[in-house]
C-alpha cells in the first residue's frame, strides 16, 4: 500500500469515528475542554461535534469581528470554520 493510500484509508476511518485514532481527546468533550463556547457548539450539528479532533482553540486568542476574513488550513470536520461563522454573527453554512 502506498503512503497516499494509507493516509486516505486512515482518514476514511476517522470520518466515521475519530475514537482510538489519536493520542489526545476528541469529540465535543475535547472542544469544551479547549474552551470552545458551549453556546457556539450547541448550534453545530452533532455529527460535526462528535468528529472534533482539534488540539487548540484559536478563538481564545482574540474575537473574530463581523466581516473578518479567516483562513482555516486544517478544516477537518468543520468545527473551526463553523465556529468562526457563528462567532462573527454570520449564519453557519452547514
Amino acid at each position: 500500500m502506498s503512503v497516499r493510500e494509507g493516509v486516505l484509508q486512515k482518514y476514511r476511518k476517522v470520518a466515521l469515528s475519530p475514537a482510538g485514532f489519536f493520542r489526545y481527546p476528541t469529540g465535543e468533550g475535547s472542544a469544551l475542554g479547549l474552551g470552545y463556547a458551549p453556546v457556539v457548539l450547541a448550534v453545530i450539528p452533532s455529527a460535526i461535534r462528535e468528529r472534533f479532533v482539534g488540539v487548540g482553540n484559536p478563538f481564545a486568542l482574540a474575537p473574530i469581528r463581523r466581516g473578518g476574513a479567516v483562513l482555516d488550513l486544517g478544516c477537518g470536520a468543520g468545527s473551526g470554520a463553523s465556529s468562526v461563522e457563528i462567532g462573527r454573527g454570520d449564519p453557519p453554512g452547514f
